[in-house]
């Protein structure tokens, strides 16, 4: 997904990481993307995006075929100036080893 171009999300910003906790984690997972909000909302609001979006993704996995599991933390910024916190999308990625 293209986020840059994605007309629900509008404009906006996303910070890509990868974890080394298990995606699967969900409460670890959130600890983990709220400290990393906790410093990117201050480059969101100096951006002045409407819609901010943290990616995580995990270590691929697979031989021939590698697998990578993403989710997506989306952030909208609410009238007040307030940001709230919007929902989680999943999604895997499939490539080829040696091309990822």
């Amino acid at each position: 997904m293209d986020l840059n171009n994605h007309p629900e999300l509008g404009k906006n910003l996303v910070f890509r990481y990868r974890s080394d906790l298990p995606l699967g984690d969900a409460v670890a997972i959130r600890a983990e993307v709220d400290d990393v909000w906790s410093i990117f909302v201050k480059d969101c609001d100096r951006s002045l995006v409407e819609t901010a979006v943290i990616q995580v993704s995990g270590a691929p996995t697979g031989a021939l075929v590698s697998k990578k599991a993403l989710l997506r933390f989306i952030y909208k910024k609410a009238n007040d100036g307030e940001w709230k916190f919007q929902r989680i999308d999943e999604q895997t990625q499939y490539s080829l080893n040696g091309n990822n």
